[in-house]
């Protein structure tokens, strides 16, 4: 698998982001992508920076890859530009191993500012 940081400058991704989150990009903690390549997976896990996780899913030319978010099949993160969000210092998620092909999927944590809880 391969982790790519990006910088929150991008006006366009901000605008994407913010109209997915209805947050300010200010709260970002990290904005990357992760190429998931054939058979590898990521194990069960919390994101223990992250108080709310952003999961798009950029490529669905792969096979296997299902995503579970505790311990339960996510069944609507199959096509690009499915997403899900979820508190993901809390919530555990993980991915199965990749059968085929290469699984593109773009991260972003949060924080939640002080008075959001």
């Amino acid at each position: 698998s391969e982790l790519i940081h990006y910088s929150t400058r991008n006006e366009n991704l901000n605008k994407i982001i913010s109209d997915i989150t209805k947050r300010k990009t200010s709260d970002i903690l990290s904005l990357h992508t992760i190429e998931s390549l054939q058979n590898s997976e990521t194990k069960p896990h919390v994101d223990t920076l992250s108080d709310l996780t952003l999961n798009i899913l950029l490529k669905d030319e792969f096979e296997g890859g299902k995503f579970y978010l505790n311990g339960e099949l996510y069944n609507n993160l199959t096509k690009k530009g499915d997403y899900v969000m979820y508190k993901g210092n809390e919530e555990t998620h993980a991915v199965t191993i990749i059968k085929a092909g290469v699984r593109k999927t773009l991260i972003v944590w949060y924080h939640t500012p002080r008075g959001m809880i």
